[in-house]
């Protein structure tokens, strides 16, 4: 037990250097994404948890984040944070799915939640939670012990409001302050992620309506399906995600 809470400890702090060296620990301040288009607000702790949310003002068409974020079989293809994203069961409009979240030099967390979907006459929210019964969850992995939030998407074929809120604990026993190192980072990543594919998906539609006449999709390699969902992404150039939240 000792050892275990020692080499725990010793993992922390290498984890802690990394962050901090790359800049991905600080989560103050606007410009989540790109530029200063994102606000950050951080509200008071509730236990453990610290909610946070992100509100991010994006030149987008709103299409284009709603068919992301409503794939919720597909989320770890442009999702960095995350291994595995499957649906279980599908019944009255809530998804179950397996979520495998994965960080370098960390256990993978396994959760199963619940994902809801309330519309509304200009977006939508998807928010998740945790589900009571676990049953499913790998017993080699650990459980995640606390993860709900929800993403609100409104906006037309031009600009797109984008919230996004979380309140997660990992489980296994880490240490407060490093929860929130992750937290932090993690929501900097996804959000990074999220507009990096949206921007992707935006430049492939075009390269398709700029395809010569009687040029076949067969012709380009392209399609529908790997314009919104890369099961193997290509290694395309990232955001400076620490000085988009300077």
């Amino acid at each position: 037990m000792h050892r275990r809470r020692v080499l725990t400890l010793i993992v922390s702090a290498v984890l802690i250097l990394v962050l901090l060296y790359s800049g991905e620990g600080r989560l103050t301040g606007a410009g989540a994404g790109r530029g200063t288009d994102c606000s950050v607000v951080q509200g008071p702790a509730e236990g453990r948890i610290v909610p946070v949310i992100v509100t991010c003002d994006w030149p987008v068409p709103a299409t284009n984040i709603h068919k992301l974020i409503s794939d919720f079989g597909s989320h770890e293809a442009y999702f960095s944070n995350l291994s595995e994203s499957s649906v279980i069961t599908y019944e009255d409009g809530v998804a179950r799915v397996r979520h495998v979240h994965h960080a370098i030099g960390m256990t993978d967390r396994e959760v199963v939640v619940e994902w809801h979907t309330e519309r509304f006459s200009d977006g939508a929210r998807y928010s998740w939670r945790k589900v009571p019964n676990q049953l499913l969850v790998d017993p080699d992995r650990i459980e995640v012990e606390e993860t709900r939030g929800f993403w609100e998407v409104r906006g037309d074929d031009e600009r797109t409001r984008v919230s996004y809120e979380m309140r997660y604990l990992p489980g296994g026993g880490l240490p407060l302050f490093l929860l929130r190192l992750f937290q932090s980072s993690g929501m900097k990543s996804v959000l990074a992620d999220l507009r990096d594919t949206v921007d992707r998906s935006i430049i492939a539609s075009q390269q398709v309506e700029d395809r010569p006449a009687g040029m076949t999709v067969s012709d380009t390699g392209d399609s529908d399906s790997n314009v919104l969902v890369r099961r193997h992404p290509p290694q395309w150039p990232r955001r400076n995600l620490s000085r988009a939240f300077r």
